[in-house]
């Protein structure tokens, strides 16, 4: 009898991807290869696929635990992890966040920091595209309108809070050193802006209370708002310091439109 198609791709479906039972029983042998070889070739060849997606995502994690690790790593992570999109770009979003709670792997902080920094970085060479603003937008602004600016950022923009050197050990990668200097642990956290100005990914780090400040803007807070928060640190230089932000962040093209 015949096994509907249906539950054929169920059966193999279950056993490729969640490790289930090898469907022997509707795989037919040949002279060459059992039923048992030929499931083998997909059950396999799948995991082969995904594990050549996450090296191409993490490529310096890859370099830093070596050939062997970083399999071990892709396949628990497959194991455990399944795919819920359609393509498969997105499988290793969940990467970093597994690494971290994972009990083989989450005693690693610098492993997940590096999957972390990496994927912003595949992120935003992926994001939309969008026009930045020039500062000729704002000159139409009345003064009583400024308190309620609210901004909008390029798509490609994004923060990551980082306590390795994650960064110069991807950007050694990147520039081919053999040898790179493995990421080290620092006496305090920096945080990183990152975003595609056109085709190149640039990144910047930043100090004091900007993070915070864009944070804010990017959730929708006003720039009075913005400049009320800074003044709880910067007292009476807050506005000064919050129009220094603001034209980093045109400069950056990071402000895409302005609502008043």
């Amino acid at each position: 009898m015949t096994t509907p198609l249906t539950e054929t791709q169920a059966l193999f479906h279950d056993f490729i991807i969640n490790d289930g039972p090898p469907p022997v029983a509707i795989t037919r042998s040949t002279e060459r290869a059992t039923a048992e070889d030929l499931l083998s070739i997909y059950y396999n060849g799948y995991r082969l696929c995904m594990l050549e997606a996450i090296g191409d995502d993490f490529p310096s994690l890859k370099i830093f635990l070596g050939d062997k690790a970083f399999d071990a790593l892709g396949r628990d992570y497959i194991s455990q992890v399944r795919s819920k999109h359609y393509s498969i770009r997105w499988y290793g979003q969940g990467f970093a966040a597994f690494i971290s709670e994972s009990p083989q792997w989450r005693d690693r902080p610098e492993l997940a920091e590096l999957a972390t920094w990496e994927w912003t970085l595949g992120k935003a060479t992926d994001a939309a595209d969008a026009e930045p603003l020039d500062f000729s937008a704002f000159a139409a602004v009345s003064p009583e309108d400024w308190a309620g600016l609210k901004f909008q950022f390029h798509p490609s923009l994004s923060i990551v809070d980082l306590l390795w050197t994650a960064p110069a050990f991807r950007q050694a990668v990147d520039d081919g050193a053999t040898s790179p200097a493995l990421p080290e642990l620092l006496d305090a956290p920096i945080s990183w802006a990152i975003w595609r100005d056109g085709t190149v990914i640039l990144y910047r780090s930043m100090a004091d209370d900007e993070p915070t400040a864009l944070a804010a803007a990017m959730s929708g807070t006003t720039f009075g708002d913005v400049c009320e928060a800074l003044a709880e640190t910067q007292s009476d230089q807050a506005g000064e310091i919050a129009g220094g932000y603001l034209r980093a962040w045109v400069e950056h093209g990071w402000i895409t439109a302005i609502e008043a």
